[in-house]
């Protein structure tokens, strides 16, 4: 009961905190809505094994240093020095997104935490950094094309569901950034890319699945297990189910402002993401699986409503689209 009372009461300083760093016009108060994000994060994250308690030291040291050097290129914002300090203003929030090519400490944190404060971390605690560069003008690409290469071709070879979605995390952070100057796009990215993560993150809990190895000897009903691979296929992005969706509109957008290049490294990558998978599927559905492929029939009429929903979803936000 105490537990719960903690997390309630820390849950609720934390959104305070979102929402102090969000609606503030003082440099301060933005970073003392930062600070008590972190300082409630924390002790949420700590469990009662040994890595825990390691990755939450980890995170403190990470968030604190970023946060030191945020402040720094403030002092020098506000004391008119010439020493670049927006590139230092940029490196930190930065570091505190995990965007690569400062990624490392996000690998090391995933692994000891649980899949629902991995979604926290993912997802909402990235709302302020994100809002504090909408506003300032900055030079984001090298970090977009970065984001693209590492979150798509290292995530190929790994075993561990924590690190794929970390490696996925760090990926979808190249389309957010490279529409960051479009309040409404990257909102609306941000907000169905956590509504997808939410509903990965809810399964592999439910399934109590942790490796990637767990799909192939784990023997679930065939209509759980197309539920879970139509998630991870929407997280890769193949159409025309959600992923594909908001993907496409990032690069709907970025061929309309002339970006070319970045379209084609994101057109590119995203098809290394897609690989990733469908190999996965495939292989766990159809290769090995304990269900005699005679009763995969006994889930056409499952099959064919979850097609027909999608197919209906996409052109309804296609035909929304238009009238935007």
């Amino acid at each position: 009961m105490f537990k719960n009372l903690s997390n309630y009461f820390f849950s609720f300083f934390m959104l305070i905190g979102l929402f102090l760093s969000i609606s503030s016009n003082n440099w301060i108060l933005i970073w003392c809505g930062l600070e008590l994000v972190l300082i409630c994060f924390v002790p949420m994250m700590l469990g009662l094994n040994f890595s825990s308690s390691e990755c939450c030291l980890k995170y403190f040291i990470v968030q604190a240093v970023s946060s030191s050097i945020l402040m720094l290129s403030v002092m020098m914002m506000l004391m008119d020095l010439d020493f670049y300090y927006e590139v230092i203003f940029n490196i930190s929030l930065m570091i505190k997104m995990g965007v690569a090519p400062f990624h490392g400490w996000v690998l090391n944190v995933v692994e000891g935490l649980k899949f629902n404060f991995i979604l926290i971390m993912l997802t909402i605690l990235k709302l302020p950094p994100l809002y504090i560069l909408s506003y300032i003008s900055l030079y984001l690409f090298p970090f977009i094309f970065m984001g693209l290469l590492i979150g798509s071709v290292m995530g190929l070879n790994q075993n561990s569901l924590r690190k794929v979605l970390a490696y996925s995390s760090i990926f979808n952070m190249s389309f957010i950034l490279s529409c960051l100057f479009f309040n409404y796009v990257w909102m609306f990215y941000l907000m169905f890319y956590s509504f997808i993560l939410f509903m990965m993150v809810y399964s592999l809990i439910i399934f109590n699945l942790n490796y990637i190895n767990q799909f192939v000897f784990n023997n679930f009903s065939i209509f759980n297990k197309f539920t879970l691979f139509i998630n991870l296929l929407s997280m890769g992005g193949m159409p025309p189910l959600l992923g594909f969706l908001i993907k496409l509109f990032i690069l709907e957008l970025m061929l309309f402002m002339n970006f070319y290049f970045i379209s084609f490294a994101m057109i590119l990558m995203s098809l290394l993401i897609m690989f990733f998978y469908i190999r996965v599927t495939f292989i766990t559905v159809m290769i090995f699986t304990f269900m005699s492929k005679l009763n995969l029939n006994l889930i056409s009429t499952n099959s064919l409503i979850l097609v027909i929903l999608n197919l209906l979803l996409l052109c309804f936000f296609i035909n929304l689209k238009m009238f935007m």
